[in-house]
């Protein structure tokens, strides 16, 4: 099923029993442990909100990615280089050019805690980024781009000259979700072996 038949659906039906016990309506309340076939009170979501924030410093906006990374760059006191990526797997706009303004009010209204996560991290976000600054998440931003077309030249146009780490790197950022995860989790493993962990 995809989303626009889910959205067809009447309420009861799609709100109903989740998919595998994974997959359903309030998928991100859902997944930080929050009983989604539960209306709560605006002050019982507001404390769940609050303990949101005092757990996580910060939460990314997919919409506004670069902006996500730069700042978690900083909270991390990384480098550009640490936070650069391809883009391997990305659907492009036209993947969603069938979604309406009346699909995207119904998924709201479908999943009112997730839309109000949403809402909620949103504005935080907002908040971090006028903090931050924009000129200076502007030079970051374009910072980033940089750094990102330089690894779409070197891992898209490789050639024979190129340096073994770099061509590491490349192999590590071109591989598919379950290869990458398989991956840290042997190095981890490793570690926690090796008393690092």
């Amino acid at each position: 099923m995809n989303l626009s038949a889910l959205l067809e659906l009447p309420y009861p039906k799609a709100n109903g029993k989740r998919r595998l016990d994974k997959f359903g309506l309030n998928m991100q309340m859902f997944d930080l442990g929050f009983d989604p076939t539960r209306v709560p009170s605006r002050d019982v979501l507001r404390a769940e909100f609050d303990r949101l924030n005092r757990r996580f410093d910060l939460v990314m906006i997919l919409e506004r990615f670069d902006e996500s990374l730069v700042l978690l760059k900083h909270l991390l006191c990384w480098t550009t280089d640490d936070v650069a990526y391809l883009k391997v797997n990305a659907l492009g706009r036209r993947a969603m050019h069938n979604f309406t303004a009346e699909d995207k009010a119904r998924v709201r209204a479908l999943s009112t805690l997730d839309a109000a996560l949403y809402d909620h991290f949103s504005k935080l976000f907002d908040d971090k980024v006028r903090h931050f600054g924009k000129t200076k998440m502007k030079d970051e931003i374009e910072q980033l781009q940089k750094a990102n077309d330089f690894l779409q030249r070197e891992c898209f146009e490789m050639t024979e000259l190129q340096d073994a780490k770099i061509l590491s790197l490349c192999k590590q950022l071109r591989a598919r979700e379950k290869a990458f995860l398989n991956n840290v989790r042997k190095r981890q493993l490793k570690n926690i072996q090796k008393g690092l962990m």
